[in-house]
């Protein structure tokens, strides 16, 4: 502990916590061939349906976009291109950003998409 408070002292003060955060996103059970990490079909097709309603409604900045919903632009960078999971807080202040209901962000990610994911995921345990 001592040495993350000393750690923290010589950093801005959120540079820290993002750096603790980003670590639980550095591991993922979606592990192809050769270690690299597969992005599931629903994540990717998610991040293309943010992106698509944030252009739309004339964000064309995704660090614009990112300080306007008080998130970091390097986190919906990541939520866009499906390496990130976004938490339903997350989802909830991205859609409040948007001025969109919740469900919105999902129109068109298609349940095909969610039952492959728990197809992959299933046979992972197996």
């Amino acid at each position: 502990m001592v040495i993350a408070r000393a750690r923290a002292s010589t950093l801005s003060p959120g540079h820290f916590a993002r750096a603790v955060t980003d670590r639980q996103w550095t591991h993922s059970p979606h592990t192809g061939q050769g270690g690299r990490v597969e992005i599931p079909a629903h994540r990717k097709a998610f991040g293309t349906r943010l992106r698509e309603l944030r252009v739309a409604r004339g964000w064309s900045s995704q660090e614009a976009f990112a300080l306007h919903a008080g998130l970091d632009r390097t986190y919906v960078s990541g939520i866009e291109s499906g390496r990130r999971n976004p938490t339903l807080d997350v989802l909830a202040r991205i859609a409040g950003a948007l001025n969109l209901p919740l469900s919105e962000l999902f129109s068109l990610v298609t349940l095909e998409m969610g039952a492959a994911a728990l197809s992959s995921s299933d046979s992972r345990r197996g």
